[in-house]
């Protein structure tokens, strides 16, 4: 398969070194790739001059801040038409050929519209970042359209069952641009986008492990005095709401159908980080 993947990421005065370890990750990528950035904010801030340079990647910038739905939002309208998209949070890591891995099952079958792959912790100690497995609380495999939508009831809830996040999942972009992208609460914009394609979509949760979400003090998702109360009742009461109105609507009219056809699988797999990262 020739045709590149659009990543999207939003950044917020990103750390350089965390910025340029996403760039490595994505050179070991043996697909095709189109790094979409989009500085959340009124100005740009400075990326590493050897990503700037490179012409795979495209720089656009917000004008004010929006948060990280609305930034992926406008990354993902100035992307070139990809068929696949990859939301990328700069901070995460790729294992190395991830994206074969959560292509695969898109290639095998033209009717899967999200792949998840197995999204671990990275945390410091003692001078390196180590990597900690993370499981799900759904068994890897098809997962057909409406399957998950009950699960999603609890959100956010601690006791709710661990699903997959967006930053962990192969979009066909038929798909996303159907759902309208990301939500539009604050803390609520995965969860809103997710419901949708669980509900209207068949997607595949795959075994492997195919990145890991490093924890760190700069996370913007760690302030909580970041969010207004009013924000975080907002997104959860949305949220309930539109998962009981997808789930009157599951099994009425089947999957969503999609008309891109088949495309060629890829052939190599995905090679995890082993033991800790430098």
């Amino acid at each position: 398969m020739s045709e590149p993947v659009a990543v999207i990421t939003p950044l917020l005065d990103p750390d350089p070194e965390y910025l340029l370890d996403s760039y490595a990750d994505l050179r070991q990528q043996t697909m095709p790739w189109r790094w979409y950035l989009q500085h959340d904010a009124a100005t740009a801030t400075t990326i590493p001059a050897v990503i700037a340079a490179d012409p795979r990647v495209s720089v656009g910038v917000n004008g004010r801040w929006l948060g990280s739905g609305g930034s992926r939002n406008l990354a993902l309208a100035r992307a070139a038409g990809e068929a696949f998209v990859y939301a990328h949070d700069y901070d995460d890591r790729l294992a190395p050929g991830a994206f074969v891995a959560l292509l695969a099952p898109m290639c095998a079958n033209p009717q899967v519209g999200w792949v998840a792959g197995s999204f671990g912790d990275l945390h410091y100690r003692a001078g390196r970042w180590e990597a900690a497995p993370f499981l799900y609380d759904v068994p890897p495999g098809p997962v057909p359209a409406g399957a998950w939508i009950d699960l999603m009831t609890e959100w956010p809830a601690p006791c709710a069952p661990a699903l997959p996040a967006p930053t962990s999942m192969m979009w066909r972009s038929e798909l996303l641009y159907g759902l309208g992208g990301w939500g539009g609460v604050p803390r609520g914009e995965d969860t809103l986008l997710v419901q949708g394609a669980y509900a209207l979509a068949d997607g595949y949760l795959i075994g492997e492990s195919t990145g890991w979400y490093r924890k760190h003090d700069q996370q913007k998702s760690r302030d909580a005095s970041s969010y207004a109360r009013v924000e975080r009742e907002a997104a959860l009461l949305l949220a309930r709401r539109r998962e009981a109105a997808l789930r009157a609507q599951t099994g009425r009219r089947g999957a969503w159908r999609f008309g891109s056809g088949t495309v060629e699988a890829p052939v190599a797999s995905v090679a995890g980080i082993s033991g800790g990262l430098s």
